[in-house]
């Protein structure tokens, strides 16, 4: 198992209200400052930059009091031991995204991200709790994403292949053993990728990219997630168009994945 259960015991029962969606400002947020500690002495922070769009202030509000990533934060440094520093910064960052900086050794989450995933949410939802399910889980595996690219910087991980996908493969990875909030981390950004594909078109497709195509991607989740448990989820992955070719082979890849991961992780998990 790549992180115990307890990490998202923090999720459970979070709610957290849902914005109308509104444009947001272009103001850039900067992250953290690069922090230095001795070997092994390093943890994760959480820092919060102000926003100025009057819209986010609500969820700005929401977020800080909930303490969500304060109990991530914390969580996760009961399972590494880190060289360095690593911040999670929450801010307005003017469009719906997050990213780790290696120059500040910070995970930025864009307060517009969750708007994002909360008006996507809400074309497939049933209640404000199911929109609030899917924005919270659609955060959360874009910030495992992100987890991925700063752990691959902070520990010098080796990579073989492309980074990105790498990080995709840990973000599922983790994800399928969120419990209730497996299903909304996993389905809710495969659909948005392939919703993203459908608007791209083949006319404009980023071959140069260093993502795989959206496509791609929707397809590789959910193989992962098929994968993790082929009796639970045979129903989704057909629903999902996964082609029968691919899908006897998603719980070697999985199984594949997984090991691969917990080898590189191993030497920095702590031991209690």
């Amino acid at each position: 198992m790549l992180l115990p259960k307890f990490f998202w015991g923090c999720l459970t029962g979070t709610a957290l209200f849902i914005l109308p969606y509104s444009s947001p400002s272009q103001v850039q947020a900067q992250p953290l400052d690069k922090q230095s500690n001795s070997p092994g002495d390093g943890v994760f922070k959480v820092g919060y930059i102000p926003v100025k769009n009057p819209d986010l202030k609500p969820l700005e509000e929401i977020t800080q009091e909930s303490k969500l990533f304060e109990a991530i934060a914390n969580e996760l440094n009961k399972i590494f031991v880190l060289p360095t520093d690593i911040g999670i910064v929450l801010a307005e960052c003017g469009q719906a995204n997050a990213f780790y900086t290696s120059e500040h050794r910070a995970i930025v989450v864009c307060y517009e991200l969750m708007v994002d995933f909360a008006r996507f949410s809400s074309q497939y939802a049933t209640s404000d709790q199911d929109i609030a399910q899917g924005m919270l889980g659609g955060t959360m595996y874009v910030f495992l994403h992100e987890l991925g690219h700063a752990l691959i910087d902070v520990l010098n991980l080796p990579t073989v292949g492309r980074e990105e996908d790498a990080v995709d493969q840990l973000a599922t990875l983790v994800s399928v053993q969120a419990g209730d909030l497996a299903d909304e981390m996993t389905i809710i950004p495969a659909l948005q990728y392939m919703v993203r594909s459908q608007e791209t078109g083949t006319q404009n497709l980023p071959y140069w990219g260093e993502h795989s195509l959206d496509l791609q991607r929707y397809y590789n989740i959910m193989c992962l997630l098929y994968g993790s448990n082929p009796s639970k989820y045979s129903a989704i992955a057909t629903l999902a168009q996964l082609p029968g070719e691919r899908a006897k082979r998603c719980p070697g890849e999985y199984q594949k994945a997984s090991d691969s991961w917990n080898r590189l992780l191993a030497p920095y998990l702590r031991s209690n």
